[in-house]
């Protein structure tokens, strides 16, 4: 009877590494299984962001952001892409922005200060325009401050003058600074609609100094107005951010 235990004892241990074994392998098939159907999902899902019918393309844009953050090298690589319609590259520039997935609205915001793509540019300031989300205005913001080109700064501008005071105003008054004197008027057309308030004027048609000495008067105005405004609302003084050099 002893000799016949010492003889199962191997096999026993064999036995056991060959189920674990086997654990593994269906373990990795499954797995591998699962990675080749989500990229299947992929591919077909861009085919549909691609469709020409609407509602096919919003559904796959709610497909691909539900893939994220896998669906991003594939989606921002399409945003990118200057030969595709600017249709199309919207659309990809939303599905990254729907999935709430801090890496591809990250992606996003990066896309939207993308050098010399004007179409990119204004695709992404549509695509915050779109969502509901207060925290775009941080995006915007760097569009305002960082972008290269200065008619997409004014649209953005345009854009930021929905979202609290708190962080239009004293943004904006830095904006004011700004050495495109066509920037400014944009900040201070904005400023005047949200505050409904009279800060004076100044204009591209003034003389170099009248010029300086104007703006620099609605500047402290609307400083002047802010900090009266702050005060009764008992809102935070928020740093603006650092002004387009």
């Amino acid at each position: 009877m002893m000799e016949k235990s010492n003889v199962d004892a191997p096999r026993a241990v064999r036995t056991r590494w060959e189920v674990l074994a086997l654990l593994i392998i269906i373990g990795a098939s499954v797995a591998f299984g699962y990675q080749i159907r989500r990229r299947m999902l992929l591919a077909n899902y861009i085919q549909m962001l691609r469709s020409d019918y609407d509602v096919v393309s919003s559904e796959g844009i709610s497909k691909l952001s539900a893939l994220c953050p896998m669906a991003a090298p594939s989606l921002s690589a399409i945003a990118q892409n200057k030969s595709e319609t600017p249709r199309l590259r919207k659309s990809a520039l939303e599905a990254l922005h729907m999935s709430g997935d801090g890496e591809c609205t990250g992606i996003v915001n990066n896309l939207a200060l993308s050098p010399g793509d004007e179409v990119l540019q204004i695709a992404a300031l549509e695509v915050f325009a779109k969502s509901e989300d207060p925290r775009n205005h941080a995006a915007v913001r760097n569009v305002i401050m960082r972008s290269d080109n200065d008619s997409i700064r004014m649209k953005a501008i345009r854009l930021y003058g929905r979202y609290p005071l708190e962080h239009i105003v004293p943004d904006f008054i830095k904006v004011l600074e700004d050495p495109n004197i066509m920037v400014a008027l944009e900040a201070r057309d904005v400023l005047e609609q949200v505050t409904n308030l009279d800060f004076g004027h100044f204009h591209d048609a003034m003389q170099p100094a009248v010029l300086r000495e104007a703006r620099a008067d609605f500047i402290r105005r609307a400083g002047a107005w802010w900090a009266k405004c702050r005060k009764e609302r008992g809102l935070p003084e928020l740093p603006g951010p650092e002004k387009k050099q």
